[in-house]
C-alpha cells in the first residue's frame, strides 16, 4: 500500500503540485525550475538543428567544387561525422519534449546518458580528427585536379561548366593566378583570335561584368591596378585552400561545441531529475498513509481526552 502510494507521487503528473498542501512559493519554485529544464532542452535542440544544417550545406557544396580529391573527403567526412550525432540530438531532444513528466524523466535520463556520452566521445575525436588535418590542407590541395589541363580544354562543355562554377564561388581565376589562362590556345596572347590575351566570364568581377571585361584584359599594356578592378587575379589554389582550412575549422568547433552543450544538458538534466526524487521521497514520508493514520489517532485521542470529566477533589475536614 505504501510503496504504490509513493509510486503514485513520485509518477504523478508534472504540471501540478505534489499535494494540495503546497504553497504557492513551492510550485512556484518548481515550475520554473521546469521551465528552466525545457528552456535548456529547446537550447540544445535548436543547436544540434543549426549544426546540422551547417553540415549538410558543406557537404552539398563541397561535393560541388572538386571531385576525387583528398582533402575533400576529409571534409565529407566531418560533415557526415557531425550530421550524425546532429540528427541524434534532435530526436532525443523530441524525446524528452514527449516524455517531460515524472514517469519517463527517470527512465529517459538513464537512456540520455548512454547515448550523449557515446556521442560526446565522438564529437571530441572528430574535432582532434579536424585540428589534425588543417595543417596538411595545402599538401593535400596541391594534387586536387590538373588544372592544366582544365584550362587547356576549357571548351569541352562538361569542363567549362565545372571551372565556372569554381571560379565563379570561390571568387578566383586560374590556378596559381589569372596568367594560367596564358595555357589555352584560345585565350593565348599568341593567339590570333579575336579572344586572344583574354580570361573567361566567369573569372569578371560581377559589378564589371560585360564582354569588354574579359576581351584583352591580359594586355601588357593594362596595369595591375586596372586588372584588379576588372577580374580576380588571384588564382583557385589559395583560395581553395582557405576554403578547406575555413570549413574544417567551423566543423571541428561545431563538434567540440555540441559536445559541450550535451554535456552542460545532461547534468542539468541529472540535477533536475535528483530535485524530483528528493521532493517526492519528502512528498512521500510526510503524506503516506501510515502518517495520516497515526495524525488520525492523535486527533481522536486529544479529542477524547477533552470529553473526560474532569475529577475535582474536596478537602473535607473531619
Amino acid at each position: 500500500m505504501a510503496k504504490a502510494y509513493k509510486h503514485d507521487v513520485l509518477h504523478g503528473s508534472s504540471l501540478k503540485c505534489l499535494t494540495n498542501d503546497d504553497s504557492v512559493s513551492s510550485c512556484s519554485v518548481y515550475c520554473g525550475r521546469r521551465s528552466t529544464f525545457l528552456l535548456s532542452n529547446g537550447v540544445l535542440c535548436l543547436t544540434g538543428f543549426i549544426v546540422t544544417s551547417f553540415a549538410t550545406f558543406l557537404l552539398v557544396v563541397e561535393g560541388s567544387f572538386v571531385q576525387g580529391s583528398s582533402v575533400e573527403y576529409i571534409t565529407l567526412t566531418l560533415a557526415t561525422s557531425i550530421i550524425i550525432p546532429g540528427i541524434v540530438t534532435l530526436l532525443s531532444c523530441s524525446a524528452v519534449c514527449f516524455a517531460s513528466n515524472r514517469r519517463r524523466l527517470p527512465y529517459l535520463y538513464n537512456t540520455l546518458s548512454m547515448i550523449f556520452s557515446c556521442t560526446v566521445m565522438f564529437e571530441i575525436m572528430v574535432f582532434i580528427f579536424g585540428v589534425g588535418q588543417v595543417v596538411q590542407v595545402e599538401e593535400l590541395t596541391i594534387g586536387i585536379v590538373e588544372w592544366s589541363r582544365f584550362i587547356q580544354y576549357y571548351q569541352e562543355e562538361h569542363i567549362r561548366n565545372d571551372l565556372d562554377v569554381i571560379q565563379k564561388e570561390l571568387k578566383c581565376c586560374g590556378f596559381k593566378s589569372y596568367k594560367d589562362w596564358d595555357l589555352n590556345p584560345y585565350y593565348s596572347c599568341n593567339s590570333t583570335g579575336y579572344s586572344r590575351c583574354s580570361v573567361p566570364f566567369s573569372c569578371c568581377k560581377l559589378k564589371n561584368a560585360g564582354a569588354t571585361c574579359v576581351l584583352g584584359i591580359r594586355n601588357p599594356k593594362i596595369t595591375e591596378a586596372e586588372l584588379r578592378e576588372s577580374i580576380y587575379l588571384d588564382g583557385c589554389l589559395r583560395t581553395s585552400q582557405i576554403w578547406y582550412k575555413y570549413s574544417i575549422i567551423l566543423l571541428s568547433i561545431s563538434a567540440l561545441l555540441m559536445a559541450c552543450i550535451q554535456g552542460f544538458f545532461l547534468n542539468f538534466m541529472a540535477r533536475y531529475v535528483k530535485n524530483i526524487e528528493k521532493e517526492s521521497d519528502d512528498t512521500y514520508r510526510s503524506n503516506s498513509p501510515k502518517n495520516e493514520y497515526s495524525s488520525v489517532l492523535k486527533k481522536d485521542t486529544i479529542v477524547k481526552d477533552k470529553q473526560k470529566p474532569s475529577i475535582s477533589y474536596v478537602h473535607m475536614e473531619l
